[in-house]
């Protein structure tokens, strides 16, 4: 089955400065920059920070830089968590990209309707 075929939600570009904030049940956070979003999930980028692929479940803090828009404690399951490469080095340590697909669950009325006013301000995304 195609990832088209799977996905059940349009996905769209967010505008420019968008992150979210990953807080596992666990403890710590990783801060990234939203590449895609849908009602179903999104897709983030983030530096590791050593706590990468240790929680699959948690909450996660959606925001726009420089406006008044968030999303907060939307809870969430890692799909995937991955290491893109080619890696990069700053003062001979590996700076490590990855990227991280989450499945959003038991999202409220509030949250849809502030993803339905992001997408309203996004592109589809090819992605």
């Amino acid at each position: 089955m195609s990832d088209e075929e799977r996905r059940k939600s349009k996905r769209y570009e967010p505008p420019n400065m968008t992150y979210a904030t990953l807080r596992p049940k666990a403890g710590g956070a990783i801060v990234g920059q939203v590449k895609n979003i849908s009602k179903g999930g999104l897709l983030l980028e983030y530096l590791e920070n050593g706590t990468s692929g240790t929680e699959t479940v948690g909450r996660t803090d959606i925001f726009i830089a420089g406006t008044d828009i968030r999303l907060t404690k939307i809870e969430y399951r890692i799909a995937h968590d991955y290491e893109v490469t080619p890696k990069h080095y700053f003062l001979s340590r590996p700076i490590i990209l990855r990227r991280c697909g989450l499945e959003f669950t038991n999202l409220d009325k509030v949250a849809i309707n502030l993803l339905d006013y992001i997408f309203a301000q996004s592109e589809i995304s090819s992605e």
